[in-house]
């Protein structure tokens, strides 16, 4: 990717902040650049083309981590599973230790990023790494990130409007396998952000909370869910009796997926309610 097609752009932004543009001459604005403490990047979810300028300067405060590595380190180079650099061996035993498989993944274009080490998964509006070693304090990282959370893409359009939730992008992945009808997304983490709740408040008429069986999962799921009833929000609680989602074989997906069958009539009717509720008062405030 050329400078000259993101990094003005980049360079336009204040430290922290990121936006989406278009890149080149396509029709949507498929490209993130980010302005960062020492570098400019931009991702291009299209393409999947990533580029990164490192800053001649950096003024380090309280904020700045006091590491040369934090300056110094080299860009990501992602290569293919089947490139000589990705070790493959370690790759599948990780996933095996993790209820998953390559087949499972592959239609998110897995690759291994060699400087962070990392399986990295190409979703929508996210680029995103796992660490298999345990190196790392933090288990995903965004290399490119447009939200807070990380849908699944879907190759049909969800028009149910379930959307499922889970905390981390296996577990997200094994839901939508087991449940291709609804919208699975990924928290990365134990909570729902704003945007998230923009995203919902939109597109869902049932909202299926199915967060890891552990203490944060639990009383991160009681806490999504109270938000979302403040906002009139239907939702059920499908939390394993233990481990995560992507832990589950196929009945329990089945039993998760008859439950929500029984509150999505109720959940329909309320949705509609609500829709035509705001487009009286829409009216209303028009007179």
């Amino acid at each position: 990717m050329q400078e000259y097609e993101w990094l003005p752009l980049a360079q336009a932004l204040p430290i922290g902040g990121k936006r989406r543009v278009r890149h080149g001459a396509e029709h949507r604005e498929n490209m993130v650049v980010q302005n960062r403490k020492d570098r400019w990047t931009a991702y291009c979810f299209a393409c999947h083309e990533y580029a990164v300028k490192y800053k001649d300067c950096v003024k380090l405060t309280e904020d700045t981590p006091q590491n040369p590595s934090v300056i110094a380190s080299k860009p990501p180079v992602f290569v293919p599973m089947n490139d000589p650099n990705t070790p493959i061996a370690d790759v599948v035993k990780f996933l095996y230790s993790k209820h998953m498989s390559l087949s499972l993944l592959d239609k998110y274009q897995p690759t291994w990023e060699t400087t962070k080490q990392r399986l990295c998964l190409h979703l929508q509006d996210v680029l995103i790494g796992r660490d298999i070693y345990g190196r790392d304090k933090a288990k995903w990282y965004n290399y490119a990130q447009a939200c807070s959370y990380a849908l699944i893409p879907e190759e049909n359009p969800n028009k149910s409007g379930i959307i499922t939730l889970a905390e981390d992008v296996f577990s997200a992945i094994k839901i939508k396998h087991y449940w291709p009808e609804v919208t699975s997304i990924a928290l990365l983490g134990t909570v729902m952000h704003n945007d998230l709740l923009e995203y919902i408040q939109e597109n869902a008429v049932l909202v299926v909370i199915m967060l890891d069986a552990d203490k944060a999962g639990r009383e991160g799921a009681t806490k999504i869910q109270r938000k979302l009833f403040l906002h009139g929000i239907p939702n059920i609680l499908a939390i394993p009796d233990q481990g995560d989602p992507k832990d589950q074989e196929k009945d329990w997906f089945s039993k998760q997926k008859e439950n929500a069958d029984l509150h999505y009539l109720s959940a329909q009717e309320l949705r509609h309610e609500r829709s035509t509720n705001s487009s009286g008062s829409s009216r209303e405030e028009a007179l």
